[in-house]
């Protein structure tokens, strides 16, 4: 694996530092007050770019266009392939400016996807926090299977647990799962299965790793506070149509549930089989995904 290029942008009083690996952001803080978890520890996808599909593929394989295709297993406990093919490759710096970073990639590896993907990451820092825009477009001669997300761990300034954060999202509805692989099983009512934060609450001792389908007439943001309001607002774009929730629980070592995950994704889980909200690029074709993390 190549050595890490670390870049630095900053803006008024949010400074951000950006990772050639992975294309992760590995640290925003506002006026020195860390707004996500600081990537400072063995891997957790932390801050990393998820792509051509958020989440798990079960069992590595998946069919497209009436071919199947093997992946690579990276989740060898539960044999899924998880996070996509980019997380943990080297990124090339397109620009660096004081206030913004441009990282790109290409996916060519057609014994395991279907096609020739162009990755294009755009971080910027302005008055409003940092605006992170991806951009994916098929350079190949046939359509190819997309999805995306990525991993920040919202740090609360001031909280040093996940259970006395509040946490608000608008989405009535939740994808539960299986309790050993975490793969999809049914999509059910948040109200009546312990999942409502619609109206916001704090989330206490409950183990969240699920992926929310978000309402289209509520607002396409999460809210993570103190009981004093103040926190972390993570907006996003139309194409974020999931939103993945997750406590940090791992496995209850020393540094379990302190951050909150939250993986604005396109798709849900498996999407590449069950094709649940799943993008099909056509060549020449671009696809955008936008999400902010500013100071509340």
């Amino acid at each position: 694996m190549k050595k890490e290029d670390l870049c630095l942008i900053s803006h008024g009083e949010y400074t951000s530092e950006i990772s050639t690996m992975g294309a992760a952001l590995t640290s925003l803080s506002f006026a020195g007050l860390d707004l996500i978890e600081k990537r400072t520890h063995p891997r957790y996808f932390s801050g990393e770019i998820l792509a051509p599909w958020p989440n798990r593929i079960e069992d590595g394989k998946y069919s497209f266009r009436n071919r199947g295709y093997a992946l690579p297993i990276n989740e060898v406990s539960r044999n899924t392939a998880l996070h996509g093919l980019v997380f943990d490759k080297a990124w090339q710096v397109i620009s660096h400016e004081q206030d913004q970073v441009i990282l790109g990639i290409t996916i060519d590896d057609l014994k395991i996807y279907p096609g020739i993907l162009e990755l294009e990451i755009n971080y910027k820092v302005n008055d409003l926090g940092l605006l992170s825009t991806l951009t994916a477009t098929n350079r190949g001669d046939s359509a190819v299977p997309y999805g995306a997300s990525t991993h920040p761990y919202i740090s609360v300034p001031g909280l040093e647990s996940v259970n006395d954060f509040i946490l608000q999202i608008g989405a009535s509805n939740v994808l539960l799962t299986d309790d050993q692989r975490y793969l999809p099983t049914e999509l059910v009512d948040v109200a009546a299965n312990d999942f409502d934060f619609r109206s916001g609450r704090i989330i206490g001792k409950q183990f969240i790793n699920h992926a929310f389908l978000q309402d289209p007439d509520l607002p396409k943001e999460v809210l993570v506070t103190s009981q004093s309001g103040n926190g972390v607002l993570i907006t996003f774009s139309e194409s974020a149509k999931w939103i993945q929730i997750h406590t940090a629980d791992r496995d209850g070592g020393e540094d379990s549930r302190k951050v909150l995950a939250v993986e604005p994704m396109t798709c849900p889980p498996d999407a590449f089989n069950s094709g649940i909200d799943l993008i099909e690029l056509s060549p020449g074709q671009s696809h955008q995904l936008s999400w902010r993390i500013q100071v509340k």
